[in-house]
């Protein structure tokens, strides 16, 4: 897999770098692989409510309907305090995500109530991310199996991931090697 993104100098994710963004230097890494197989799908970011067991929930869904799909799911839970600046940083420094991703940010109040909500993805239409936000962003208070749920409703009614070769094949002219 060519990942045309990473390869182009003028990618549109490089050129997003708000250089007055506060949250530039704070971004968490993008999520590794442990232990052979095990993978924390679930981020906090000064955020004080924890989502139980949703990381275990997540990696189970997955192991069934990742293939399915042809999808990864990361899940991001920022503070009450944490502004929307925090999701344009996450994406100029993730380079948008891999090719498979999905990734939610949902800003949580300390009362566990959601505040704002922001998806990443590359489906092959933006509804399939501003219909999972929304949905998301309407819940008054999320626990595991309610995010699942609404996770699990939009992949199925609105998700078709994008044809990655198709869209970006041609950033591949852009490339200069060193």
């Amino acid at each position: 897999f060519l990942n045309y993104l990473k390869l182009s100098e003028t990618t549109v994710f490089k050129e997003m770098v708000d250089e007055n963004n506060i949250y530039n230097d704070k971004i968490p890494e993008y999520p590794e692989v442990d232990d052979y197989y095990r993978i924390n799908r679930v981020i906090y970011f000064e955020n004080t409510i924890s989502m139980n067991n949703l990381n275990n929930k997540l990696n189970e869904y997955l192991k069934e309907n990742g293939s399915t799909y042809q999808m990864n799911v990361i899940s991001i839970f920022v503070g009450e305090d944490v502004t929307e600046d925090f999701f344009y940083a996450l994406r100029a420094k993730w380079i948008g995500g891999k090719k498979n991703d999905i990734v939610t940010i949902v800003q949580m109040g300390n009362n566990g109530s959601v505040g704002w909500t922001k998806v990443m993805s590359r489906a092959d239409t933006e509804v399939f991310n501003k219909s999972l936000e929304m949905d998301l962003q309407k819940e008054k208070v999320l626990s595991d199996d309610k995010y699942l749920s609404i996770l699990d409703e939009n992949l199925k009614t609105r998700y078709k991931r994008l044809d990655f070769e198709k869209e970006y094949s041609f950033l591949e002219s852009d490339f200069n090697p060193s």
